[in-house]
């Protein structure tokens, strides 16, 4: 899809670094992600600008650190992220992950602990809530089923933590992003 310098320039960049976070949040950018799923694989040109807006963008927001300069614990973060996004909608617990990566769960705690600032709940309902606010953008249900498509056990869990993590609760959200999804259709939205 990319051009034949783009990927070169791009390896190039990347050579001996990586993304001090590699966690992007894209709510922001629905409609480009949309458009990106809904263009047909024939349309390369098309495809391949959507790609570099996106690479771009991930640039833009991501810091560029020397591989040797990464954190040592940032090899278990991604495992624990992958970990995450694969099972994020079920009842998991940091016991869980550090059972099925094989590590000690006061290690894993205190990893996440050091490279995001919060405990392993808090994260992973960072995770959870950052999810529904992409379903609830894209009118993907009611709260009560987002709050279950996200994990939560219950309603009320999830209007506390999307209160604590956003501001401002589920419904207050989905309102104020359908009145800025309603402008920006007639004009610019901030």
């Amino acid at each position: 899809v990319f051009s034949n310098d783009f990927a070169p320039f791009f390896y190039s960049l990347m050579k001996e670094k990586k993304f001090e976070n590699p966690i992007f949040d894209f709510s922001d950018s629905t409609e480009l992600i949309q458009e990106l799923d809904s263009t047909s694989g024939d349309k390369t040109v098309k495809l391949s600008g959507l790609l570099n807006i996106i690479l771009d963008k991930m640039l833009e927001c991501g810091s560029l650190i020397p591989k040797d300069k990464l954190l040592p614990n940032m090899g278990i973060f991604y495992l624990i992220i992958n970990y995450i996004s694969r099972n994020f909608t079920e009842d998991i617990h940091l016991s869980d992950v550090a059972r099925d990566l094989g590590y000690h769960e006061k290690y894993l705690s205190s990893a996440v602990k050091s490279l995001t600032g919060v405990n392993f709940r808090t994260f992973l309902a960072m995770y959870r809530v950052n999810y529904a606010k992409t379903l609830i953008i894209n009118n993907q249900g009611s709260i009560s089923e987002i709050a279950a498509k996200c994990g939560f056990s219950s309603i009320n869990t999830f209007n506390r933590m999307f209160l604590k993590i956003t501001g401002v609760t589920p419904s207050v959200f989905k309102r104020e992003k359908t009145k800025c999804s309603f402008r920006f259709k007639h004009q610019q939205c901030n």
